[in-house]
């Protein structure tokens, strides 16, 4: 049995909770692992169900070769969808329900692809030793102090290099095998006197690891905060606009009429995602919908309703970002810099043998990671106004609580399109 595991279950229960399942071991009632058991079940029945869908999603960072390039990508694994989510900048750009997974592929150094049913496999690290003779324009023996400069401008490795040199990191075979070594370096291809200089560099790993989240950690917090202020706007502007919400009164009063004509029960609301359907749905006249009935009984009765668009502005373009997938975005922040903080640590070198160099590179260091701690800080403060916000919105409009904003946002970002189109076909 895991004991942490155990030690963390039961020290979230109240004392009272704790003695009951301990009487009940000791009387032999239940054993060691059934008291486990029902001591998770204590603690799941108590917490919020927000936080239990939060605890079933798990964030990593990978990186995916496009376009000549490797980016940077968030793979969620959601266990309570079961689907594999691939999010850039938090937009969902793929999603791969759990069933269509066939299997993982894992090798040396970072490179895995994950198999699918049906489809081409997901490559997210491939190593090519035609990629890797091309891995610099600097010279092996200047790679160490490379290490101690953060920026490329400031004479740093580029993002490139970096990205190179963690694919092709020494493994324990291949450190064994260049230390064995013993000729002079300059015998060796090029290639190998980059190897055997990595072999030589310790935790070479973490290194690499820190100066590419130092350089990335601000950048991915300003792609996000434009997107996180947009989906707040986005909930007040629906929170505050009274013209849709009659709008919506309309419409619900058009299917109710409807249903009385074919003899259902009246409807007490509908689905946002209905709206979409408003332009599909025709009368004998196959170039009159339902919508260009909304939009005459509008102009006719209230035209002042036909402005609505104008409470709703972001919704002009289709909001790409969702509050799943910015969610995870800001949860993987947190985890690089919680890294990038234990990194330092890892390797900071004592103050009596620290050389200026080193000593610069980790006062230069700690000034960022408390900047970009401000600045994770606020952007965090920002992610829960909208969770807040969005939640507000989705129980004022009836919606599911685990409808995303994506898809709620997109479906009203296009009914404003087509209602716009439609006003200008009916408007003489």
């Amino acid at each position: 049995m895991d004991n942490t595991r155990t030690a963390d279950t039961f020290s979230q229960l109240s004392q009272e909770k704790i003695l009951k399942i301990m009487n009940m071991v000791k009387n032999k009632e239940v054993s060691i692992e059934g008291a486990l058991h029902l001591a998770q079940k204590e603690v799941y029945a108590g917490k919020d169900p927000q936080d239990l869908l939060t605890g079933s999603q798990f964030n990593f960072i990978i990186y995916k070769y496009k376009h000549y390039r490797w980016q940077k990508r968030i793979l969620q694994l959601d266990f309570s969808s079961r689907t594999i989510f691939n999010i850039e900048k938090g937009t969902i750009r793929k999603q791969f329900p759990f069933s269509q997974v066939r299997g993982c592929e894992d090798s040396e150094r970072r490179r895995f692809s994950i198999l699918f049913h049906g489809r081409q496999h997901y490559e997210l690290e491939a190593v090519s030793l035609d990629d890797k003779r091309k891995s610099f324009r600097i010279k092996p023996s200047e790679l160490k102090d490379k290490l101690f400069i953060i920026h490329e401008e400031s004479g740093g490795l580029t993002d490139e290099q970096i990205t190179a040199l963690r694919r092709y990191l020494p493994t324990p075979k291949d450190a064994e095998r260049y230390l064995s070594f013993k000729g002079p370096c300059s015998e060796l291809h090029v290639v190998d006197q980059f190897m055997l200089e990595m072999c030589k560099i310790p935790q070479l790993g973490q290194r690499l690891d820190l100066l590419l989240s130092v350089r990335e950690l601000p950048e991915s917090i300003r792609d996000l905060e434009p997107l996180i202020i947009q989906n707040i706007q986005a909930s007040r502007q629906l929170q505050s606009s009274p013209k849709f919400v009659a709008v919506l009164e309309y419409i619900l009063a058009m299917g109710n009429h409807l249903n009385e004509k074919a003899g259902k029960e009246v409807a007490k609301g509908f689905r946002l995602s209905s709206l979409a359907k408003l332009s599909l749905l025709r009368g004998r006249d196959r170039t009159f919908t339902l919508l260009h009935a909304l939009v005459e009984q509008i102009l006719l009765h209230q035209p002042e309703l036909a402005t609505f668009p104008q409470e709703l502005t972001e919704f002009e373009a289709v909001p790409d970002a969702s509050m799943k997938g910015l969610s995870a975005e800001v949860d993987v922040l947190k985890k690089e810099l919680e890294n990038l903080v234990q990194c330092r640590r890892l390797l900071k070198p004592k103050a009596s043998k620290a050389t200026p160099q080193e000593s610069q590179f980790c006062k230069e260091l700690k000034d960022l990671i408390q900047k970009y701690e401000g600045d994770l800080s606020q952007l965090s403060k920002r992610c829960e106004e909208m969770k807040k916000l969005y939640s507000n919105v989705l129980v004022r409009f009836g919606e599911p609580a685990d409808l995303d904003s994506q898809e709620l946002f997109g479906g009203i970002s296009s009914f404003i399109c087509e209602f716009r189109k439609t006003c200008a076909e009916v408007t003489p």
